[in-house]
């Protein structure tokens, strides 16, 4: 499957750890991986103190919601 992602979206992607570009062709191997990857960042870095996800939490939501389709 080949998805549209964001420059945001695809910088998110690199910064949790991605290993192979997300920009080609994937297979749903690799969405699992994606999820799994973006979700872990999500948990570990994008939450103020008071729980709120900042900026970078609300790209990985969308991409968990374009992924979760």
């Amino acid at each position: 499957m080949k998805l549209k992602f964001t420059k945001k979206q695809i910088d998110i992607c690199e910064k949790a750890g991605v290993p192979f570009d997300v920009t080609r062709e994937l297979s749903d191997d690799q969405i699992c991986d994606i999820i799994d990857l973006v979700g872990d960042y999500l948990i570990r870095y994008c939450f103020d103190k008071e729980y709120y996800p900042n900026h970078e939490g609300d790209v990985c939501y969308q991409i968990l919601d374009m992924l979760g389709e």
